[in-house]
């Protein structure tokens, strides 16, 4: 088409979209997700973890199971030595032959061993179930100095007639030299030997 005149061309950018539009007119509705990447989560970070924990079920879980000792899998790497195509191909001297070779050789060997805890292992996630469980121990701080930070006591003589002392021993006998003291319980057989 010639496009000298100044006309436009037979078919422009919002013709084609129209016609994207009658061959699937749900694709251009609102709130359509299609060929948009999926959303992992709604909302804030602390509602995915627990949503993602069970409520943080999985990790207690782990941590008892740590506590208690017992083993688990964890992921072991152990890098082989390159062949010659490898090395090859790491120098960037790689024959084509060489590099399919080398594309089908490993690189490393991912192998699973069970990892037993140690005692300072175990330690720790006792610590750590205890502290969420009942909560952090109060923390107390000394104080170094002579002076206190309450209140101050003060003693003073007794208000008149309220002094047990000046009143005389108490009935029953008993004077301020005397003090009682309580026997542990005794059955009536063993009363002498106490």
């Amino acid at each position: 088409m010639d496009n000298s005149d100044g006309q436009r061309p037979a078919q422009s950018s919002e013709d084609r979209a129209d016609e994207r539009f009658k061959k699937a007119p749900w694709l251009f509705q609102k709130g359509n997700t299609y060929g948009q990447m999926p959303k992992h989560h709604k909302g804030r970070m602390e509602k995915y973890i627990q949503e993602q924990t069970k409520d943080g079920a999985r990790i207690v879980e782990f941590f008892l199971a740590v506590a208690s000792g017992q083993p688990f899998l964890m992921k072991q790497i152990l890098y082989l030595r390159l062949t010659p195509e490898q090395c090859a191909v790491a120098r960037g001297t790689a024959t084509p032959e060489q590099r399919k070779i080398a594309k089908k050789q490993r690189a490393c060997i991912v192998d699973k061993v069970p990892y037993y805890p140690t005692v300072a292992d175990m330690m720790e996630a006792m610590h750590w179930l205890a502290d969420r469980g009942f909560g952090p121990a109060p923390q107390t701080v000394p104080i170094q100095s002579d002076q206190t930070t309450g209140f101050q006591m003060v003693f003073r003589p007794w208000a008149p007639g309220t002094d047990p002392a000046a009143q005389g021993p108490p009935p029953g006998g008993s004077s301020n030299d005397e003090r009682a003291v309580r026997r542990p319980w005794l059955p009536p057989d063993l009363h002498d030997i106490g």
